[in-house]
Formats: C-alpha cells, structure tokens, sequence
C-alpha cells in the first residue's frame, strides 16, 4: 500500500462503516498499519481505533468492503455529527 491513505465502505444489513487506512512511517512489526473505523449500528454511531496487518486488509476486502474517496468517508463524519481529527 503506498503512503496515501485507504478508504473503505462496507453496508451490512444493520448499518454500515466506514474506515480510513494509514500505513506507519516506522512499523516495528506486523502491524503495519493504523486504522480508523466509524460504524453506524443500532441506530448510533461509533467510532475506534485499530492497528492492522496485511492480512486484516486483505480481510477486509473479503468481507465486502470496497474502496471509497476520501470525501464519501468525510461525509460520513458528517452524518455522524463528528469532527474528523486527521
């Protein structure tokens, strides 16, 4: 994954996510990369942090996710009603 940042969407039957990959600058073993993860589920929002492996992006993917720009995942901050804190 190059130094720019990966956006992913994923709609499930109750809600979807939205999720921001950054790969680190200096990865001291498999988690390579940190991820940023708003889920709207049970009519909320939520949101959390994550260190990811190849393997979890990879995942991912198999789990539907698709990639998406950065202005849809901003306007899920939006929807939210939450500050996106780069």
């Amino acid at each position: 994954m190059e130094k720019e940042p990966l956006y992913l969407k994923c709609i499930f039957e109750d809600g979807l996510v939205y999720f921001k990959v950054s790969k680190y600058d200096h990865a001291d073993d498999e988690y390579i990369y940190e991820g940023t993860e708003l889920i709207y589920e049970n009519e909320a929002w939520n949101i959390d942090h994550y260190d990811l492996t190849q393997e979890d992006i990879e995942e991912m993917y198999k789990d539907d996710f698709c990639n998406i720009g950065k202005e849809e995942y901003e306007e899920g901050f939006v929807k939210a009603n939450l500050n996106i804190k780069e």
